[in-house]
């Protein structure tokens, strides 16, 4: 889902619920997430994209985020394109924006 455009930027927000997280995380139960496969078909190193995994406040949630941040980074997208901030407005769900721009 294209969420914005300002200018020459562009994102897509793609929402992980906690629901659908695997209850036993290895590297096949994350890339059957379809939110994780779309972000890895439209990432591109060209350095016009970047990644931000927004997560849910707490110590919990932040490693979450950190673990499927490591999974990105184990699976070929260099960490200096993801971003991890706070804040999603759900208490339950990761964000991912794959926003795209020069």
């Amino acid at each position: 889902m294209v969420c914005g455009r300002a200018g020459a930027f562009e994102s897509t927000e793609l929402v992980i619920p906690r629901s659908q997280w695997p209850e036993y995380v290895n590297s096949s139960s994350i890339a059957e997430l379809p939110q994780v496969r779309q972000v890895l078909r439209q990432f591109d190193e060209g350095g016009r994209f970047r990644i931000i995994v927004r997560y849910p406040g707490g110590t919990a949630n932040a490693r979450w985020a950190g673990e499927l941040i490591g999974w990105f980074i184990a699976h070929g997208v260099p960490g200096q394109y993801i971003n991890r901030e706070l804040g999603t407005g759900d208490p339950d769900s990761l964000l991912l924006l794959l926003v795209t721009g020069n």
